[in-house]
């Protein structure tokens, strides 16, 4: 079984004095079960993806951004893909009671059932490490995807957001590869393919 659930997201304020946020219409509907991506379904993706909505003066949505990744291509694509189509709002007001341009930020959660278990609101695992210097190239914590088969080690890791150093990205998954475990290993009294969020990062330390 598979359903997607669209949270409350809210109103963040353009360039113009914003007195009255823009309100959505029908949000519940905007994306329904026969949306999930094919593909990703079949790779058992799932996740939640923050997004930013550009609405117009009318209420139409004219943009869409992803402001944090599912860690799916294929999901985050097809949030603002749906979106764009759907999303409707009653528009923005400033302070005279014009219509004007606004921001609507939320998020979406792409969720699979399996048994009793729901696989959304997954807890991303954060790792630190401790380098003697960082590099130039180093800007941001790696966020990676662990994937595991139906064993208790992982089998494969995905960056999905990148450091900056591609060097440092290699070690991030080396890392996560070695201290990474299912979430799910009790299902059906054994484990079944699984993924897992994980958040390196690097920082400056005393050497072990």
């Amino acid at each position: 079984m598979l359903f997607a659930l669209l949270l409350a997201g809210q109103a963040v304020p353009a360039p113009e004095a914003v007195a009255q946020k823009p309100v959505p219409i029908s949000p519940q509907n905007w994306i329904t079960d026969d949306d999930y991506p094919g593909t990703a379904l079949g790779r058992d993706e799932y996740g939640k993806v923050q997004f930013a909505l550009g609405v117009d003066a009318t209420g139409k949505t004219v943009d869409c951004r992803v402001v944090w990744t599912s860690g799916f291509l294929d999901l985050d694509q097809q949030t603002c893909a749906v979106l764009l189509g759907r999303a409707r709002f009653k528009p923005a007001r400033d302070a005279s009671g014009n219509a004007i341009r606004s921001i609507y930020s939320g998020t979406f959660s792409w969720k699979l059932n399996a048994g009793n278990v729901r696989y959304d609101d997954v807890p991303a695992l954060g790792l630190g490490i401790s380098l003697q210097k960082l590099p130039k190239d180093y800007t941001r914590p790696t966020l990676l995807r662990v994937h595991f088969g139906r064993s208790a080690k992982p089998d494969a890791c995905r960056v999905e957001l990148g450091s900056g150093s591609v060097a440092l990205d290699k070690i991030a998954c080396e890392q996560a590869m070695a201290q990474a475990t299912p979430l799910d290993a009790r299902i059906n009294g054994g484990l079944r393919p699984d993924t897992r969020m994980v958040e390196v990062l690097f920082e400056v330390g005393a050497a072990d």
